[in-house]
């Protein structure tokens, strides 16, 4: 009897090691590798607006991805990222089939320029346009900006076209505090000109205590005759 016992023991024994060794669970079936991030990391975790930082990982499983960007990475490399607002990066290793990814996160703090340098965070590297027309000999220009409470940016001015049979046209755009055309304005952030006119500007703007929209300008009526215009658009 005593035997018996022992010898269970020693089977008991032999299984649990040959799991630990060859990765097998209780069921006989290989347990699924898992990932390992050992570090990642930012290199210098501050930087000031326009500068660089490194993205380093270190792990297990071959490549993982670094997001957002989704920049492929693999263990020791470093990643060059020039973030223009402060960015909490993930690094992502994919594990065996059946397994979940492993992460780890690393963050980079961006402080403001110098004063008087571009905010690279608005527009396209500091800058907010928008094509006025497909022929190049169109102009345009604009004439007030205003701020919304809410961050927004009003803009009015004109578009001349490119030849003197073509009117002028009223330009009322409203931008996102990133500078990027706020599409529930108008149609696709540009207001429609006063229909009734053969040609407009506007030249500035107010806002009123409700958030609509004052804009004073000349029109001119189909009969050819000039009018000062005062008009009100909601916000």
């Amino acid at each position: 009897m005593g035997m018996e016992v022992k010898c269970h023991f020693l089977l008991a024994a032999a299984l649990v090691w040959a799991a630990a060794e060859y990765g097998c669970s209780s069921g006989g079936a290989p347990a699924a590798a898992q990932p390992a991030i050992a570090d990642f990391s930012a290199q210098p975790g501050s930087i000031v607006q326009g500068g660089t930082a490194v993205l380093t990982g270190t792990f297990t499983q071959g490549a993982g991805v670094v997001s957002p960007g989704g920049l492929a990475c693999t263990s020791g490399t470093g990643l060059d990222v020039a973030p223009v607002v402060t960015t909490t990066y993930t690094l992502t290793v994919a594990g065996a089939p059946g397994t979940a990814p492993t992460t780890r996160t690393a963050t980079v703090t961006v402080t403001p320029g110098p004063p008087g340098s571009l905010d690279l965070a608005f527009g396209t590297a500091g800058i907010a346009t928008v094509q006025a027309g497909t022929d190049p000999d169109t102009s345009a220009t604009f004439f007030g900006v205003a701020l919304q409470p809410d961050g927004k940016i009003v803009a009015v001015g004109a578009i001349v076209g490119p030849t003197p049979a073509t009117p002028t046209t009223l330009a009322l755009l409203r931008f996102n505090p990133d500078g990027s055309l706020d599409p529930g304005f108008g149609a696709g952030g540009q207001a429609d000109p006063p229909a009734a006119w053969a040609c407009s500007s506007a030249s500035a703007l107010a806002l009123q205590a409700d958030g609509r929209i004052i804009v004073c300008g000349t029109g001119e009526l189909p009969t050819a005759a000039e009018v000062l215009v005062l008009a009100r658009y909601w916000p």
